[in-house]
């Protein structure tokens, strides 16, 4: 499980914010819609290289 700073959405409720339909999300970066709800919600560890796919498809700079 990802750990948040104090006081700072973890990186999956930051990605959440920008997008509307998690199954179009899923799609753009190339994993299935639960893998990808499980990294919004922390119960899978994110990988850079998910980052990077949707930092490219949303316009966004996450880093881990």
């Amino acid at each position: 499980m990802a750990v948040k700073a104090k006081g700072k959405e973890s990186i999956g409720m930051q990605i959440k914010s920008h997008f509307k339909n998690l199954g179009w999300l899923a799609t753009q970066i190339g994993i299935s819609q639960g893998q990808l709800s499980k990294k919004i919600h922390d119960t899978k560890p994110w990988k850079q290289e998910e980052l990077d796919k949707i930092n490219k498809v949303l316009g966004t700079s996450f880093k881990l």
